[in-house]
């Protein structure tokens, strides 16, 4: 029923329009402005399953305002490179687009990670509006350590000094990483250009990466949330924006909306 319904929308514009006038909470005071790119309101959807972002219309007739899809490897099947079609025969897109790229599921010594990360970083570039590189992933079994990360970074950044357009480009961060771990990390991100954080650690993170920052850093909030002062409660703590997860059905079609509508009255 919940992927039905999401067909629906994507392949109806009837279902859409309908969707818009009772989902959309849409407003002057709820556009923001993050990372220099324009967001209608701060709440969108990250959804795993869609790796070819065929639901970006139906998610933004349900209130969303961007879509996170991945995490995507260059070597799959249905990894960056089919993503990228898809992306080239649908622009302009409905909502902004992130895609969260991480390494391809053969590779095992760093010089072959840092490739992959590479590679689909140079693939992905025109084609999203912002580039999530993913360290979330505990098989990676060195997530935690600065040196892993800026070894994988540091290519990426400098690459794209070579572009003419400046697409933001993001670290997902493990969930479990505490504050002493946090810190050297956030330091790097802030020092070296990196626009910002995308994290599932709850408000306790959050709020860490927002005190440490002193707010100067974007966070986005990946989250399972299923209630609406819970999502409030990430924003209170620091969030720019947050993601919903859509990945099964315990994502509400109406959550959006609500979400909306308390930040309207806050």
């Amino acid at each position: 029923m919940y992927k039905a319904g999401l067909r629906l929308l994507r392949y109806s514009s009837f279902a859409r329009g309908l969707s818009r006038v009772l989902h959309n909470e849409d407003s002057l005071r709820l556009s923001t402005e993050v990372m220099d790119l324009r967001f209608r309101n701060p709440v969108g959807v990250s959804a795993p399953f869609d790796t070819l972002a065929d639901y970006r219309r139906a998610f933004s007739a349900l209130g969303c305002s961007f879509e996170l899809i991945g995490p995507l490897a260059y070597g799959e099947k249905n990894g960056i490179r089919a993503a990228v079609n898809s992306l080239q025969r649908h622009i302009p897109a409905s909502i902004p687009v992130g895609i969260v790229i991480t390494k391809n599921p053969g590779s095992t010594t760093e010089d072959e990670v840092q490739r992959d990360y590479l590679n689909a970083f140079e693939y992905a570039y025109d084609f999203a509006d912002m580039l999530i590189l993913d360290f979330s992933d505990e098989s990676l079994g060195s997530i935690h350590e600065l040196d892993f990360i800026q070894g994988i970074t540091d290519p990426v950044l400098n690459t794209r000094l070579s572009y003419d357009t400046v697409r933001p480009i993001l670290l997902q961060l493990s969930r479990l990483l505490g504050r002493e771990e946090l810190e050297p990390i956030l330091d790097y991100c802030l020092m070296n250009g990196v626009d910002g954080i995308v994290t599932s650690g709850g408000t306790r993170q959050v709020a860490a990466i927002n005190e440490f920052t002193r707010g100067r850093f974007p966070v986005v909030a990946l989250t399972g949330v299923n209630k609406a002062s819970e999502a409030v409660e990430l924003f209170s703590a620091g969030a720019s924006l947050i993601a919903l997860d859509a990945s099964s059905g315990r994502f509400r079609r109406s959550l959006p909306r609500k979400i909306l509508k308390s930040l309207k009255v806050k």
